[in-house]
């Protein structure tokens, strides 16, 4: 969003081979990105942003609308891993919601 940093070549692409390396990473972009949603005002949130997808093809939105779904793509996944659980028979896996980790976390 801010045109600087990484860009991955494809979704399927293997940025880091270690658990530490993708942690390390993963801080410093969220970092990244707490920065830049906190330098937004509310006029700026409603800004047209044009972007390219991987695939190149432009495309344009307002800021708050692009970050959304950067956001919410978390509970996609979470999903996903809860599937998965459930296929292996762990009969009650673990919580993935939001809320319980971020009151384990605080």
């Amino acid at each position: 969003m801010t045109g600087t940093g990484e860009l991955p070549q494809a979704l399927n692409a293997t940025l880091f081979d270690s658990l530490p390396a993708l942690t390390a990473a993963r801080g410093a972009e969220d970092g990244r990105l707490n920065s830049y949603v906190e330098s937004l005002d509310d006029a700026q949130f409603e800004a047209a942003l044009e972007y390219r997808t991987l695939a190149g093809v432009p495309q344009c939105g307002r800021i708050r609308e692009v970050l959304a779904p950067v956001f919410n793509h978390q509970t996609h996944h979470r999903g996903q891993a809860h599937a998965l659980l459930t296929r292996l028979g762990v009969a009650e896996p673990p919580p993935l919601d939001l809320l319980i980790m971020q009151r384990e976390v605080a």
